[in-house]
């Protein structure tokens, strides 16, 4: 029993990684917790075994442990309390760190025959610390475990088993059919179908009116390749989630939210959506090879693809979570380097995939302009002074960022983007052996004046108002200013596969960032967003 003490810094550094899955379950998966836990576990347990035989005291070395894990996991939270990172508010949180931790040395190695009450006292703590998060989690883990169907499973097997729309639609919101149980290919070839996201990517008009920048000579060049530009187009959402979930399986998301409930605060049903979504389905049975792209969001990624296409590892969002709430600061810089290095990955292997035999649908959601900003208008590395995350608006400025900052890091990348596509557009339509069909979108405007609390705080103009852009080869007739992406694959699959699908009402929703099903119309066909 005595010895039950030393586990006392193994609770101690489960802890924090248990608070943080618990605070993030919305769309942190529990499996994400085995690779941190295994790796901290093996470290503990070395340190642990060093510091007994240094010390000469498996108590001491187990208190001392405990001690250095509790301030290693608060150093962010520390940091946090001078608004940002700076070299000296690094110091004098690292200096203090340091004075208490030299201090729990001295104090254990003097009484280092009388700690087995103290060790006692550090163990029934850690218990308890840690059975806060499991607690808080429990309720939601049994449901989504004894949940039957899953919400999302019943959506998707919804979409699939509806035939598609032969007339135009009532004008409601959540009226819409999608796939239908079979597609086959029209009698030629059908073309490559790429569909591009650039995450955040606004509209022309708001990023001259807000932002001071005149995209003007991007668009030109999208024109003269034969893109038609949706002048008017909005997102239907303003969530990746809500937002990919829509295009991707044609329809609003009003079914699944009945579902689940508007309060819900649990991502993972549009994990399922996006992972098993209908286009790719659809055009998998009408015998296209499913390609994707890494995009860095770890639990956004489609791994089921035909073709799955990463840079490798790299940390997942849970997992940058966890090192910015240490003092391991180098390693900012390493996660700002890795995304960079994951956005020319996916740039560079769109630019390859005419080489692959088709027919293909490619899906690239690139995670730029959107923050973080890692680069300049000329490519040059940025590396901000704060932690590496994919906040966005209020997130952003918590994360102590200024709105003035926001601006110039978005209008950067974005001119940053604008090199980049242009030359993979040209290397698709070049050398494809058919002309291919490429959808450049939005999957939501930028943040700079976003509240996730409400829709009235909100500049739903700026967040609704996105980039969408259409290259389709005989003509792109049937298209007008203010499709918006629910409507995109209704359009392409009707046309070139020949399944009559009418398109559906152009509406745009918001929802709160903790209650993402809770949707607030805010503008429909023809309208602007209410302010």
């Amino acid at each position: 029993m005595k010895r039950l003490t030393v586990v006392q810094p193994f609770l101690f550094v489960a802890f924090p990684l248990l608070s943080l899955l618990a605070s993030n379950l919305d769309f942190v998966r529990p499996r994400e917790l085995l690779l941190p836990v295994a790796i901290l576990a093996g470290i503990t347990t070395l340190l642990l075994l060093v510091g007994a035989r240094l010390m000469k005291s498996l108590e001491a070395a187990a208190i001392t442990l405990s001690v250095f894990w509790l301030l290693f996991f608060s150093y962010g939270r520390l940091l946090a309390l001078f608004g940002r990172r700076s070299a000296v508010s690094e110091a004098l949180v690292g200096l203090g760190c340091l004075a208490l931790l030299g201090l729990t040395v001295a104090i254990v190695l003097k009484h280092r025959g009388q700690l087995q009450p103290v060790a006692g006292i550090l163990t029934i703590a850690g218990l308890a610390l840690v059975a806060m998060p499991l607690i808080g989690m429990a309720p939601t883990l049994f449901a989504r475990a004894t949940a039957a169907p899953r919400p999302n499973a019943g959506a998707v097997a919804a979409l699939k088993t509806r035939a598609p729309a032969t007339h135009a639609p009532e004008p409601t919101h959540g009226a819409a059919t999608a796939t239908p149980p079979t597609a086959t290919p029209t009698p030629t070839e059908p073309p490559d179908i790429y569909y591009i996201i650039l995450d955040g990517y606004a509209r022309a008009d708001v990023l001259q009116d807000l932002y001071g920048y005149d995209n003007a000579g991007f668009l030109a060049g999208l024109t003269q390749r034969g893109f038609y530009i949706a002048e008017r187009s909005r997102s239907n959402y303003v969530q990746t989630y809500l937002s990919l979930g829509s295009s991707l399986n044609m329809t609003y998301l009003d079914e699944l939210a009945a579902q689940v409930g508007e309060d819900c605060e649990d991502r993972t049903p549009l994990q399922d959506l996006l992972a098993h979504n209908a286009v790719a389905e659809l055009l998998k049975q009408a015998g296209y090879t499913y390609v994707a792209i890494s995009t860095g969001y770890a639990d956004q990624e489609l791994a089921a693809a035909d073709v799955f296409l990463s840079a490798g590892w790299s940390l997942s969002q849970f997992e940058s979570g966890i090192l910015n709430s240490t003092p391991l600061t180098p390693l900012i810089e390493m996660q700002h380097e890795m995304h960079r290095q994951r956005l020319l990955y996916a740039i560079a292997h769109l630019a390859q995939m005419p080489q692959k035999q088709g027919p293909l649908f490619v899906l690239a959601h690139i995670a730029a302009p959107h923050p973080p900003f890692v680069f300049g208008p000329n490519g040059d590395k940025i590396t901000p002074n704060r932690e590496f995350e994919f906040s966005d608006g209020p997130h952003f400025i918590g994360a102590g960022g200024t709105t003035e900052e926001y601006i110039a890091g978005y209008t950067g990348q974005v001119s940053w983007v604008n090199t980049q596509i242009a030359p993979v557009l040209d290397a698709i339509l070049a050398g494809s052996a058919r002309p291919p069909i490429i959808v450049l979108q939005a999957d939501h405007g930028p943040g700079s004046r976003l509240s996730w609390a409400s829709a009235e705080r909100t500049d739903l103009r700026e967040r609704t108002s996105i980039l969408n852009a259409y290259c389709l080869p005989g003509g792109t007739e049937h298209l007008y200013a203010g499709i918006t992406p629910v409507n995109t694959f209704r359009l392409i699959l009707s046309e070139y596969l020949g399944v009559g699908y009418a398109l559906l009402p152009d509406e745009s929703y918001y929802s709160p960032w903790l209650t993402p099903y809770h949707f607030v119309h805010v503008a429909s066909e023809g309208e602007a967003p209410s302010p």
